[in-house]
């Protein structure tokens, strides 16, 4: 009867944003699993701030555990005593699964709870709280892994009420999650258990014919990919919201809503992708300035309401609820550097705002935060009403259901500190919450200093996304791209860079590659099969063109999308071999129109092959069982490459690293008619800043640089005035592993 209570009160304060949980009982039967299935469970209670941890209530943890054996699977509970020290020392989610099975005793799956409790507000007489839970079930065996996150509402009645009794009130709704979680990871992993997705097997993999049988993947494997809309050219199914629309203008409002977002959730699921991200929803300027469109949404006038263009905050619940069914969550785009041109608060409320002042120098920090950029109102984050406002505004929408990040504009523009604050502050709220900045910039140094001391979970990798421009529409050779790949040593985690092969300010790919839809389709079998989170702008898979403003933010059409089959399956691939997503990367093969790059996470490792000849290219294979990840042939000895093509070769487990972090004493002899410098790709050789780079000695620089590594290099000579002069020509490159020495000549 308490938990029918708790049901009555999320019904009738759904209007609010919790979630309305109901107690029916499904009629589909529980699946099955064979009983020598043996599962252990751990259940972490930990204080909000992840500090310490603590028991869970028993009833609640005897309840899940009945609901697992009811699966037919032998569960063993894992005395919290018997992990305290464990769960106490690590906070991070994988390196506890890690630790935990050692205590796992034998079992061949374990299940991790991890659960804190959070009070949010008194509300209308009565008390809510947020109960944050991370769920992980992990393959002890093979290392696979799955993990989902969720932030239930709990409604208690009375001031005296704990998270304990939070907890028990969405017992219901966790049990159903935790149900899912594993029928989703085991069904496609367990033989004799029926699963809508059918496993497929290599073709010809049977015992003795040098093939690793490639692992059957569960539906919805977790392979996260990201989709931006721009939602007013995506697409319009209310005509009541259509203000200011005139479709024949492409600098004009087109009409796309969230109502068409909502219609279109089939397709996006269809195509793979696991989170949307939206262009600014707000209240916002609509007039045009100068002849710029507003229809982005990025000139904002009020982060707490939503622009009634782009629908109701009842329309954006019903987004992301339906979005959270099919497994994928909303990323709201949240402007906290200024507001629009026009914006009442310039006059109103003129101390939130910095002084009316252009950006002269962009290499002074203090200018690029506290400046007007392209003329908009400068907010003040420094003022507590600001920050005040900033927060609640963001806190707001994460009372939604299924809000699962922000993407935050401009963090160059915003000074770090509020950043710090900010960041951790909605991540206290909402556990597993992505918060991806937009930080423009090339030096990975820098953009993992920004990453970490703002707290940002993941950030933009520009230099990437140039890079694959560059190799495959203005077909510069492949050390463009290879010489961006040994600056992940430079990231504390380059897993969580984003990477993309164009956005809505820049132009559309297939605009800078003249049509050439092939080398679009090889940009992406290559971004998404290198570290990272991939995203894709709305149209790519069109793909829309659009080679400037408001061009390249056109209307989005559905008809017989060229490169949807080509996302769709780079997506499965990725989803299907985890070393892919997770995997450390090398160069083992390096040409200038031939490239191989090693992928090895030490339990599965992957060759991305590139070849942007015109000529079949051919590579011996390093020792093991490589088979083709698209077709599971296996291929023994050498592979082959056609021209103008990729192919990515998978093996499960690893006869010896693929991988190494040694480095490699590489000596650079100068010309000695002049003072010269070498300047590169890497730390060690300045980063493209002579100013920081090595100085030779008697005419020769020797650097120890990564191994399996291109280095990009040129040329600068010093006059005696201290002024550089680069050389002419393209960038030189070196390939660590097969050099020692380089004779350069001005």
């Amino acid at each position: 009867m308490k938990n029918l209570f708790y049901v009555f009160l999320f019904v009738l304060f759904g209007a609010i944003g919790a979630f309305t949980i109901t107690a029916c009982v499904s009629s589909t039967p529980v699946v099955q699993y064979p009983a020598d299935t043996t599962i252990a469970v751990v259940y972490s209670y930990d204080d909000i701030d992840n500090v310490k941890s603590s028991e869970v209530p028993q009833d609640f943890q005897k309840t899940l555990d009945a609901s697992l054996t009811a699966r037919n699977l032998k569960v063993t509970p894992v005395a919290f005593s018997s992990v305290e020290n464990i769960l106490t020392s690590i906070r991070d989610t994988e390196r506890r699964v890690n630790a935990l099975q050692t205590v796992a005793n034998n079992a061949n799956y374990l299940v991790l709870n991890e659960i804190s409790t959070e009070f949010y507000s008194p509300l209308s007489g009565r008390y809510r709280w947020d109960v944050h839970a991370k769920m992980t079930i992990v393959d002890t065996r093979t290392q696979e892994m799955l993990t989902q996150s969720v932030t239930l509402p709990a409604v208690l009645m009375y001031s005296h009420e704990t998270g304990a009794d939070a907890i028990e009130a969405v017992q219901t709704e966790l049990e159903r999650r935790l149900d899912s979680l594993v029928d989703q990871f085991l069904k496609g992993l367990l033989t004799g258990v029926k699963t809508s997705a059918k496993a497929e097997a290599p073709k010809g993999a049977s015992p003795g014919n040098g093939v690793a049988p490639r692992a059957a993947i569960a539906e919805n494997t977790p392979s996260e990919a990201i989709y931006f809309i721009m939602v007013d050219r995506f697409f319009n199914a209310q005509n009541n919201n259509d203000k200011d629309v005139d479709g024949t203008d492409p600098a004009g409002w087109h009409g796309g809503d969230l109502e068409g977002i909502r219609a279109k959730l089939p397709y996006l699921k269809n195509l793979g992708v696991t989170q949307l991200w939206l262009s600014p929803v707000f209240s916002a300027a609509h007039e045009k300035f100068f002849g710029n469109g507003a229809f982005h949404g990025y000139w904002t006038y009020d982060l707490s309401r939503l622009d009634a263009t782009f629908g109701s905050e009842d329309d954006l619940k019903k987004l992301a609820q339906d979005a959270e069914k099919l497994g994928i969550g909303i990323i709201l785009d949240f402007v906290v550097n200024h507001v629009g041109y026009g914006s009442k608060w310039v006059t109103e409320r003129p101390s939130w705002f910095h002084p009316a002042l252009t950006i002269e120098d962009w290499n002074d920090p203090d200018q690029l935060t506290d400046r007007q950029v392209h003329g908009l109102p400068d907010l003040d984050q420094s003022n507590p009403e600001v920050y005040n406002y900033l927060l609640a505004s963001a806190q707001k929408w994460l009372s939604l259901p299924n809000i699962t990040g922000y993407r935050l504009d401009a963090v160059k523009h915003v000074r770090l500190d509020f950043w710090e604050k900010f960041n951790k502050t909605l991540q206290n709220q909402k556990s597993g919450l992505m918060l991806l900045g937009e930080y423009y910039e090339g030096d990975p140094r820098k953009v993992d200093e920004v990453q970490r001391k703002g707290h940002f979970t993941h950030l933009f990798d520009f230099p990437l996304a140039f890079a694959l421009r560059d190799v495959f529409c203005s077909h510069q050779p492949l050390d463009y791209l290879a010489n961006i790949l040994p600056n992940d040593r430079l990231y504390s985690d380059p897993n969580h860079m984003v990477t993309f092969i164009d956005n809505h300010d820049m132009p559309r790919f297939i605009s800078i590659c003249n049509g050439d839809m092939a080398a679009m389709r090889r940009a992406i079998e290559v971004m998404a099969s290198l570290r990272g989170v991939p995203s894709f702008y709305y149209g790519t898979e069109v793909p829309l063109s659009g080679a400037k403003e408001p061009d390249n933010r056109a209307d989005m059409t559905f008809d017989k999308p060229a490169l949807a089959e080509t996302i769709k399956s780079v997506l499965k691939r990725r989803a299907a071999y985890p070393v892919l997503r997770d995997g450390k990367t090398g160069t083992l093969h390096f040409e200038p129109d031939f490239l191989v790059i090693g992928r090895d996470n030490g339990s599965q490792q992957a060759l991305l092959m590139i070849n942007e000849a015109g000529a079949l290219k051919t590579y011996p294979l390093p020792a093991g069982n490589w088979f083709d990840a698209d077709t599971h042939e296996s291929v023994t000895g050498s592979a082959t490459l056609s021209p103008k093509s990729t192919r990515v070769l998978v093996q499960n487990g690893a006869n010896s690293p693929l991988i190494n972090d040694q480095k490699r004493s590489i000596t650079f002899k100068l010309p000695t008619d002049a003072a010269y410098i070498v300047v590169g790709s890497s730390p060690e050789l300045g980063q493209w800043n002579p100013d920081r780079a090595p100085r030779p000695q008697n005419g020769a620089l020797t650097v120890e640089l990564p191994a399996q590594s291109v280095i990009a290099y040129k040329l600068v000579r010093i006059d005696k005035n201290g002024a550089y002069t680069w050389a002419n020509g393209s960038n030189k490159a070196v390939f660590t592993e097969k050099t020692t020495s380089v004779d350069l000549i001005w």
